[in-house]
This record gives C-alpha cells, structure tokens and sequence, in this order.
C-alpha cells in the first residue's frame, strides 16, 4: 500500500530505510521541536523504524517513508500515529531541511487526510506544533480550518498549538 501525490509518493517503511532516516533525523535543527531531539545512533533510528512498522500491522498505517516520485530518493516522513493517550491519532510530517519550503509537508498532509477518512474511516485526526514552530503552524492552516492554542496542552513539557483539520475537530 501507498499514497501518491503529484510529486511525492508515501509508503511503509522497511528496516532498511534506517540510514536515510538517520541522515535527516541527526540534524539538530530538524528536530529543534521535538522532546527527544535528534537520532544520536543507527541504533536509536532503527528502534523507531521498529515501532513505526508495528504501528503499521497493528492500525493499517503508521509514519511512512516519503520519496520524491521523479527520484525515489527518500526525504522524510509523514503519517498518522495514535497518541498515546488515545483514541485520536495525530497528523506529522517531517523532511529533511533541503526539502523545507516547497509546499512538500502541505502536500504529505493532504494526502493523509483524504486517507484517513476515505480509506481508514477516521473521524477526528488532530495536529499539533511547539508554538515556535512557525513553518508547522502555516501547515496546519493549509490544511484545516484554522489553528487554536490548545491552552493548558502539554507533551513532555511544550505546550502545543492544535490544528483543526478538515472534518475533525468538534472542540
């Protein structure tokens, strides 16, 4: 299974994606916003990777691999995941700094949406941002009906800006 976008196309990934991740997950400035920072080791992208693939057999899809389509070079990844207190899944995209700024994050989450709710007949998906993370904020506006701060929300720590996408968020 795969999602295809005019120019990017989304998959599953394998085990052996682990050194194309590593090579964009390292990157301090990537990963400024999330908690647990930047890849240290192969090791620690791998595990993700792990657990990526066994989101994927436990709901029907997880993050994915996201390649250029003229390339098949990999760039990132985009999906849903359940959160961890349940019962949303949450919307993310993430690629590596070269790809900033071409509207690929805008076209990842399109196409996860319509997924999510024509193929894996989600009703609610949610997106979230570090208030600092401008260029995520922009995205989520793209992509729903507007962006709230979500108050008192915190995950380890940040306190968060909440997307409203699409047909989902009833607040």
């Amino acid at each position: 299974m795969f999602l295809e976008t005019p120019r990017l196309r989304l998959r599953p990934f394998v085990p052996e994606d682990a050194e194309a991740v590593f090579r964009y997950r390292r990157d301090p400035d990537l990963m400024r916003y999330i908690p647990v920072g930047a890849d240290k080791t192969i090791g620690d992208t791998r595990k993700l990777i792990d657990w990526y693939i066994a989101h994927q057999e436990k709901y029907g899809f997880s993050k994915w691999a996201v390649e250029l389509r003229q390339t098949g070079e990999l760039i990132g990844d985009s999906g849903l995941l359940l959160l961890e207190d349940g019962p949303d899944f949450e919307l993310g995209y993430r690629l590596a700094r070269e790809y900033w700024d071409r509207g690929f994050a805008t076209e990842c989450g399109r196409a996860w949406l319509e997924a999510a709710f024509s193929t894996f007949g989600l009703q609610r998906v949610v997106a979230f941002a570090h208030p600092e993370h401008a260029a995520s904020i922009r995205v989520m506006a793209k992509l729903g009906k507007g962006v709230r701060e979500a108050g008192a929300l915190l995950w380890h720590g940040y306190r968060l800006v909440l997307g409203g996408l699409a047909k989902l968020l009833s607040s």
